[in-house]
C-alpha cells in the first residue's frame, strides 16, 4: 500500500521485488497540496495504470485518476472516541457561542481576523500547531493536542471550520477527515468557495469579504 507522498518513486522497484503482490495507491492527499517536486506528480501519472487499486476519499480526486482502477473509499473517522461522555471544555463557558478549527495547514487567518472583529461574543477556538500574526481575546490558540483531546471541542463546538485558503487543491477537501468528524457531531462547517460539496450542513463565503464572512456565521449559528 502506497500513500500520496513522494515515497511512490520506489514504486518500480518495489513492483520488481514483488512481482505477485497487489499494489494499493490510498490517494490521502493531492500531491499538487503537498508541493512535491513536479516530477513526481509526472511519475504518478505514469504508473497510475499498474496499480490494482487506487483508493481516493473524495469525488474531485476521484475524476483526477480515469486511467486507473478508483474507488471511492471515505475516510474513517473513530466513532466510538465521539460516542463516549465528553466534558465540555471551561473555556467555552466565557462565550455565547463557540467555533473551532482543527488542523495544521492553510488556514485562512483573514477569516480569523474578520470573524472575530465582527462578533466579539464568539469564541474562536484554533487546535493545531498553528501561529498568527494577530492576536485578539476571542481568539483562543490551543496549539497541537492528542487527538483524544481535540474531541471534546468538536463535540461541544456550535460550528466547524474548514477555512482553508490555498492555491491549488481546494476542492479535493469536500470529504476531509475533519469535514468527517465535523459532521458526525451535526456540526454546521464553514468552507470557502471552491470546497464545494452536496452536503447541505457545509456553507461558504468569499475569502476577505466581510459581508460574506458576517453573513455565512448567522447562517452557520441558526443552522
Amino acid at each position: 500500500i502506497f500513500e500520496s507522498t513522494a515515497a511512490i518513486l520506489l514504486f518500480n522497484t518495489i513492483k520488481k521485488s514483488n512481482p505477485k503482490a497487489k499494489f494499493v495507491y490510498r490517494v490521502s492527499d493531492s500531491l499538487d497540496i503537498l508541493k512535491v517536486h513536479p516530477s513526481v506528480i509526472e511519475y504518478e501519472r505514469e504508473i497510475t495504470p499498474s496499480f490494482d487499486l487506487i483508493s481516493v476519499p473524495s469525488k474531485p480526486l476521484l475524476l483526477r485518476f480515469p486511467d486507473g482502477n478508483t474507488s471511492l473509499q471515505h475516510h474513517g473517522i473513530n466513532k466510538m472516541a465521539f460516542s463516549q461522555s465528553h466534558k465540555k471544555p471551561l473555556i467555552f463557558n466565557k462565550f455565547q457561542k463557540n467555533i473551532v478549527f482543527v488542523g495544521n495547514s492553510f488556514i485562512d487567518q483573514n477569516f480569523v481576523i474578520i470573524a472575530s472583529e465582527l462578533f466579539s461574543q464568539i469564541g474562536f477556538h484554533l487546535i493545531g500547531p498553528i501561529s498568527l500574526d494577530f492576536s485578539c481575546e476571542n481568539i483562543i490558540l490551543h496549539g497541537e493536542m492528542p487527538f483524544v483531546d481535540t474531541v471534546p471541542f468538536i463535540f461541544y463546538a456550535d460550528v466547524g471550520l474548514q477555512i482553508r485558503r490555498m492555491e491549488v487543491g481546494l476542492e479535493t477537501l469536500s470529504d476531509s477527515l475533519k469535514i468527517l468528524q465535523y459532521t458526525w457531531c451535526r456540526l454546521p462547517i464553514i468552507a470557502p468557495f471552491g470546497i464545494n460539496s452536496s452536503r447541505n450542513h457545509i456553507l461558504n463565503y468569499y475569502y476577505d469579504n466581510h459581508e460574506s464572512i458576517r453573513d455565512v456565521i448567522n447562517a452557520a449559528l441558526i443552522f
